[in-house]
C-alpha cells in the first residue's frame, strides 16, 4: 500500500502524462488538418539558394541610428 503522499505525486504524474499526452495529440491533429487544408508548403522557392550566416545576420540586422543604410 502507498503513502498519502507517494499516492498524491503518483496522481499528479499521471494527470502530467495524460496532459503532455492530450496536448501533443491535439498539436498534431492541428498540423495534419492545416496540411491537408493548405497543402504542403515550402517558404523556399525552388532554386533559392540557402542564404549562409553572414547573409542571414545581414537580413536580420535592425539598423541604429549612426549605421549606414545604404548596405
Amino acid at each position: 500500500m502507498a503513502s498519502g503522499a507517494a499516492q498524491y505525486s503518483r496522481n499528479w504524474a499521471i494527470a502530467c502524462v495524460g496532459a503532455i499526452t492530450l496536448a501533443g495529440g491535439g498539436m498534431y491533429a492541428a498540423g495534419r488538418d492545416t496540411q491537408a487544408k493548405e497543402g504542403n508548403h515550402k517558404y523556399a522557392r525552388p532554386g533559392d539558394a540557402p542564404l549562409n550566416s553572414s547573409e542571414v545576420a545581414a537580413a536580420v540586422k535592425i539598423p541604429r541610428p549612426g549605421d549606414d543604410r545604404a548596405t
